[in-house]
């Protein structure tokens, strides 16, 4: 059956309107990584620490990671850096030392020599 030029055009901007709707969510929190995330540490040292020297070295210990993880975001996968920052905040709690070990165990996995 034919239809108007105009109805099959208008058909066709409001299927690729959809589909970018769609998609949007996607795109957003795939650029969710592009930044080291901002973690809650004090909560998960807090939750850690049985004295508060030991508080203070998980402090301190976190910020050493977040600020190597600074250093080097950029040189891990996206989907590495999707996936460790998920693992690094199970639990309730987040990490920055369980999200640099996360992609640092990833890097050393994608490098095993193939068998």
């Amino acid at each position: 059956m034919w239809q108007p030029m105009a109805t099959t055009m208008a058909r066709a901007e409001a299927r690729a309107f959809l589909v970018c709707m769609l998609l949007l969510p996607i795109s957003l929190s795939a650029g969710a990584v592009d930044a080291v995330p901002n973690l809650n540490i004090n909560a998960s040292c807090k939750l850690e620490a049985e004295s508060a020297n030991s508080q203070r070295q998980c402090l301190a210990d976190e910020t050493q990671a977040r600020d190597k993880l600074t250093q080097q975001w950029g040189q891990y996968p996206n989907s590495d850096r999707q996936q460790c920052t998920q693992t690094a905040k199970l639990g309730g709690t987040a990490s920055y030392v369980e999200l640099l070990t996360c992609l640092e165990m990833a890097t050393a996995a994608r490098n095993l020599p193939k068998q």
